[in-house]
C-alpha cells in the first residue's frame, strides 16, 4: 500500500466562520492503491479507523492523529 498523493484537507472546527476565513476550502486526503492492505496495515498497527463506500466513488478509510485531526484516505475502485 502506498499514498500516492494528497487530495484534500479538513478541519473540523467549532468556530466554523474563523476556521472557514483561516483555510479557505476542504480538508486533508490522501489517495492510496490498494484498500485491504490498508485496512489490514491499520489494524496490524492498532490504528482505530472508520471505513465508509462512496455510491459510485471511492471506498474511504479514516483515521485520527494523537492530535485529534481527522485524516481521510480514498482508494479509487
Amino acid at each position: 500500500m502506498s499514498v500516492t498523493s494528497i487530495e484534500h484537507v479538513l478541519v473540523l472546527a467549532d468556530d466554523i466562520e474563523r476556521t472557514r476565513d483561516f483555510y479557505c476550502d476542504d480538508h486533508i486526503a490522501f489517495t492510496a492503491g490498494d484498500y485491504d492492505t490498508l485496512v489490514e496495515r491499520l489494524h496490524r498497527c492498532g490504528v482505530a479507523s472508520v471505513t465508509n463506500a462512496v455510491p459510485g466513488g471511492p471506498r474511504q478509510v479514516f483515521v485520527e492523529d494523537p492530535n485529534g485531526v481527522r485524516v481521510e484516505i480514498n482508494v479509487r475502485i
